[in-house]
């Protein structure tokens, strides 16, 4: 038996589940009305809205891990669950590493412009090295 905090990790996560199915849209959905707010000024980030806006939305993709245990679980094809978890679970593992950088670059930059300049070094690869990230010198 795992145990999560000494309880079972079956109850944290049967606890959990029902939750995500809630939470992860919301938090998505808040991160969308931060960033709307945010751009209400003409201009995205750095700062607290910024912040907040990438934190529910990593919030929102931690909860979408269980949410599509759960969907892969309940599936009746055993081998389309499985891909379909897969899949599912890289893209959010790829929504991670994106958003992650976006607040690195948030709190590193002073400005706007220093963000672009960030932004593009990461795209050159030459601070970072995420192969897979490639992000416009305007980020979400």
């Amino acid at each position: 038996m795992i145990t999560f905090y000494g309880r079972d990790a079956t109850l944290v996560a049967m606890n959990l589940t029902p939750k995500s199915f809630v939470l992860a849209p919301l938090l998505a959905l808040v991160y969308g009305a931060i960033h709307l707010l945010d751009g209400l000024d003409g201009s995205h980030g750095p700062g607290l809205a910024w912040t907040a806006g990438h934190l529910a939305f990593l919030a929102a993709l931690a909860l979408f891990v269980p949410l599509v245990l759960e969907l892969a679980r309940r599936a009746a094809n055993r081998r389309a669950a499985i891909a379909i978890g897969v899949f599912s679970l890289i893209g959010v593992a790829a929504g991670v590493v994106q958003f992650v950088i976006d607040l690195v670059v948030g709190f590193l930059a002073a400005d706007r412009a220093e963000m672009g300049r960030l932004f593009d070094q990461v795209q050159q690869g030459n601070s970072w090295s995420t192969p897979w990230y490639r992000h416009s010198s305007t980020p979400a």
